[in-house]
């Protein structure tokens, strides 16, 4: 599976470490404590983010191609991004942008939890695991693939449909399995909750929610992506500098003319 540009990984300016030295010896909470806490990976227990456009309101999952979302309210533009620090939510701006198929991206500065893209079909033994954002932190539910192949609208929709035990899942809530094939506990994105519908089925209506799909993930990965830009340091007003593109064209060498 091809991979997209990577978000450049935040490096702190001095100033920036000598404040979280503070903020710990003062006991402050936030994300120096995890800086000088020894746990040696970060949690990647809740990779789900709000995105606030200038339409709306939208749930998505940082991933590593990206935060990625419906795109329904905006597909350009500046955006606001809620996520999860470690245990902390925290909060960054950025701008969207189409990532490919029905997916759109939000591009912020910082690195985010970010999870894998599942790179095989759903097995009959994986557990969906479905996970939103909230204000309170987050909310997670259960979701059981139909059984059998349905019809939605005339349209053959096996694989897409799910029943989940919570009515109130928004678009854009996460979905993600845990594969037994890996050493870890890791979460694998597998889609984005899309919308719900009912079908009947067995001589009754059934509430079921639609989900975008591994292939849908295929689309995005295969999109065709330019060479990565020349870079220049850029330093934020809270004193982390980053990498983000110059604007400037790359020089093409002279023998390859």
């Amino acid at each position: 599976m091809s991979a997209l540009p990577r978000f450049a990984d935040p490096v702190p300016h001095s100033r920036s470490l000598v404040a979280a030295a503070l903020l710990t010896a003062l006991g402050l909470p936030g994300c120096s404590a995890w800086l000088f806490s020894g746990v040696d990976l970060p949690d990647r227990s809740r990779p789900v983010v709000r995105i606030d456009t200038r339409g709306g309101i939208e749930h998505g999952v940082a991933t590593e191609e990206g935060i990625l979302f419906l795109g329904r309210t905006a597909t350009s533009g500046p955006c606001r991004v809620h996520y999860f620090l470690g245990p902390d939510p925290a909060v960054t701006d950025g701008e969207v942008e189409a990532a490919g198929g029905v997916f759109c991206r939000a591009r912020v500065d910082l690195a985010q939890q970010s999870v894998p893209l599942l790179e095989r079909p759903l097995q009959p033994d994986d557990e969906i695991v479905g996970i939103y954002w909230t204000p309170e932190g987050t909310r997670e539910f259960g979701a059981t693939p139909l059984s059998s192949p349905e019809s939605l609208g005339g349209i053959r929709a096996e694989g897409s449909l799910l029943v989940l035990d919570d009515p109130d899942v928004p678009a854009g809530a996460g979905l993600f399995v845990v594969p037994a094939e890996t050493p870890d506990d890791r979460l694998h994105f597998v889609g984005l909750i899309a919308g719900a519908a009912e079908i009947e089925s067995e001589g009754r209506r059934q509430r079921v929610w639609i989900h975008t799909g591994l292939d849908r993930l295929a689309e995005l990965v295969r999109r065709p992506e330019r060479d990565p830009a020349p870079t220049r340091v850029r330093f934020r007003p809270d004193g982390i500098w980053v990498r983000e593109a110059s604007g400037e064209t790359a020089e093409v060498p002279a023998s390859s003319r």
